[in-house]
């Protein structure tokens, strides 16, 4: 079995940028994802070149900070800034993303992350999953090259969720996350994502607040020999007052100390579990 550890939201600043590329060098991570429009991300793509078994795909962004693009009408408010993900989830089931848009922002990030790394992309996914929106699926589906990995939640045996309600909070709580990927993620499949690969199995979106060691050890002894390849989303960083909300909660260090503890390691090898980059998987 295949797991690829990805690292999401390289590029946000420095102390998000040393925890990934720390959390790389301990072997636990061999994938990150790039903010490319963010501050930092041009430092992290030069740094994380003293890892070079390190894969670094694109984190599509429509919900955070500013655009690549100037003059969205569906995809900004007044101010040019994203509107955020949970207004930007209501108007994508509301069918109010204007996809044109989306390609423009895509395309932007997509050349902007290219130009950076000095090749493709080895993945894409999405900043809050926006990337599974109504809307930004069809962009990407018209988009990105035949057999990119992506990120999507497939359903697990026996398990199929309803479509998610446009009045819903789907970050309200973990498996109101999860039902409302898989419901999006099989839309996905429908609109031209089966040219893609995906991972059997996504873990990792209970975890954003809870992330010790017992928890990497239950996910790892939880996947059934034979899964095939299994994304577990990660988010290891180092705390700095400057950061944004989200990557100065102490959540980032206790997990990046958990990526980092031998045991995990151990583990791995005792289930015969091979730790791996999406930019491995031919």
């Amino acid at each position: 079995m295949n797991l690829v550890a990805n690292a999401d939201d390289a590029g946000v600043d420095d102390p998000r940028n040393q925890g990934i590329l720390r959390a790389a060098r301990c072997g636990s991570v061999r994938s990150a994802s790039l903010l490319a429009g963010f501050p930092a991300a041009s430092s992290f793509v030069v740094d994380c070149r003293a890892v070079p078994a390190l894969s670094v795909g694109l984190h599509f962004n429509i919900t955070e900070g500013l655009p690549l693009v100037a003059g969205h009408r569906t995809l900004t408010g007044s101010d040019g800034r994203f509107l955020g993900k949970r207004e930007a989830f209501r108007r994508a089931l509301a069918g109010l993303l204007d996809e044109r848009e989306v390609v423009r922002e895509l395309e932007a990030q997509w050349l902007l992350a290219e130009m950076l790394l000095g090749q493709a992309p080895s993945h894409v996914d999405g900043h809050n999953h926006a990337h599974l929106f109504p809307g930004a699926a069809e962009a990407l589906a018209g988009f990105l090259p035949e057999r990119t990995w992506t990120r999507g939640v497939l359903p697990r045996p026996g398990c199929a969720a309803p479509p998610p309600a446009a009045e819903s909070d789907p970050y309200a709580c973990p498996a109101g996350l999860r039902a409302a990927l898989e419901s999006l993620t099989k839309r996905a499949l429908d609109v031209g994502w089966r040219r893609f690969r995906l991972a059997d199995r996504l873990e990792g979106l209970d975890l954003l607040e809870s992330s010790s060691l017992e928890d990497y050890l239950r996910i790892i002894d939880s996947i059934p020999t034979g899964a095939g390849v299994v994304e577990l989303m990660t988010h290891p960083g180092l705390c700095s007052t400057s950061s944004v909300p989200f990557s100065a909660a102490p959540g980032r260090e206790r997990e990046l100390a958990t990526l980092c503890d031998p045991r995990l390691a151990e583990r791995c090898r005792a289930r015969g579990v091979d730790i791996k980059g999406f930019g491995d998987l031919s």
